[in-house]
C-alpha cells in the first residue's frame, strides 16, 4: 500500500513538472530535507546548536569546521570573480566581432552600389 501512496505521488509530480518545473524541483528538495532531518532525529543525532554543545564537540572540530566552510565561500568568490572578468572578455569580442562584419558589410554594400 505503501508503494502505490508513493508510486501516485512520483506520478502526480511528474505530470505537474510539464507545467512548472521549478516547483517540482522545490517541492522534491523540501520533502527531501525534511525526511532526511526527521531520520537523523529519529536515530538521535539532531542538527541544533544545542544538540552539538550537549554531544561535547571539541574545539578543534569546531575550528576545523570553520576553516572549511571559509575555504568554500573563498573558491566560491574567486570564480565570481573569474566568471565576471571572462564576460567582460566575451562581451568585448563580440563588439569587435561585431564591427568587423559591419565593415565587411559596408565594404560589399560600396562594391555593389558602383
Amino acid at each position: 500500500m505503501k508503494s502505490y501512496c508513493y508510486i501516485i505521488l512520483i506520478v502526480a509530480l511528474l505530470m505537474y513538472y510539464r507545467t512548472n518545473p521549478l516547483v517540482v524541483i522545490v517541492i522534491v528538495a523540501v520533502f527531501i530535507i525534511v525526511f532526511t532531518l526527521f531520520k537523523l532525529r529519529k536515530r538521535g543525532q539532531g542538527t541544533g546548536t544545542l544538540n552539538r554543545l550537549g554531544k561535547g564537540q571539541n574545539a578543534q572540530n569546531s575550528q576545523v569546521d570553520n576553516m572549511i566552510t571559509l575555504m568554500i565561500l573563498q573558491q566560491m568568490m574567486q570564480c565570481d570573480s573569474h566568471n565576471i572578468s571572462s564576460n567582460v572578455e566575451e562581451e568585448e569580442v563580440d563588439t569587435e566581432h561585431n564591427e568587423y562584419i559591419d565593415k565587411i558589410k559596408n565594404e560589399i554594400l560600396n562594391i555593389l552600389g558602383e
